[in-house]
């Protein structure tokens, strides 16, 4: 659709051309908001390969989740917790040969001495059915460590950071440098020659 303009005013009967590259990188973000997962549903659906929740020890994958129903029944975490408090930990181990070796968890507090750092520690075992369960508390926000080991022969170790009760603050701003970054790169990569597409097509007619 054709704008036209009346005196100063600029007078469209459906869309303007010139609102064109707002429409679509408006349409596209709504998408992109869409489809991006958020952390409670990181591993909603995806192959295990994919899931922001998975681990890898060597060849072998490790599950982690983080439950906490006393605030929110239905949701599950990675490794950014939303409060501190009671949370129960889940470790599902995904490989068949980690259900016949030995394994042990263990979540520390590494701003405590090396005494009292020790928030859950379960003995080595193994699990045959491949999960691993816990029960410890956040006492305050900050980076804890969940270290999983594995006692078959070389004892191996996989370390990785838990935030709790993360800034608001610094997750809505590296949100939204997302968000800025994936615009840009739509308008220099879509809208722009599309526009472009559309001027030269207005200014034959």
């Amino acid at each position: 659709m054709i704008c036209h303009r009346v005196g100063r005013t600029w007078m469209k009967t459906k869309v303007c051309l010139r609102d064109l590259p707002v429409a679509i990188v408006a349409m596209m973000a709504m998408c992109i908001a869409a489809l991006l997962p958020t952390e409670a549903d990181a591993h909603g659906n995806l192959p295990i390969e994919e899931d922001t929740c998975a681990r890898f020890m060597g060849r072998n994958i490790v599950h982690f989740s983080a439950y906490q129903p006393q605030f929110d029944k239905a949701g599950h975490y990675c490794d950014e917790i939303p409060k501190i408090g009671d949370t129960i930990v889940v470790v599902d181990l995904y490989n068949q040969r980690l259900r016949q070796v030995p394994v042990s968890l263990k979540i520390i507090d590494p701003s405590l001495s090396e005494v009292e750092q020790v928030l859950v520690s379960t003995q080595p075992k193994v699990y045959t059915h491949g999960v691993i369960e816990a029960e410890t508390s956040f006492p305050h926000s900050g980076n804890y460590q969940a270290i999983i080991t594995v006692a078959d022969g070389d004892a191996e170790e996989r370390i990785f950071t838990i935030r709790v009760e993360p800034s608001k603050v610094m997750t809505y701003v590296s949100r939204g440098l997302i968000y800025a970054i994936m615009l840009i790169l739509i308008g220099l990569l879509i809208v722009r020659p599309i526009w472009n597409f559309v001027q030269r097509r207005g200014g034959a007619a």
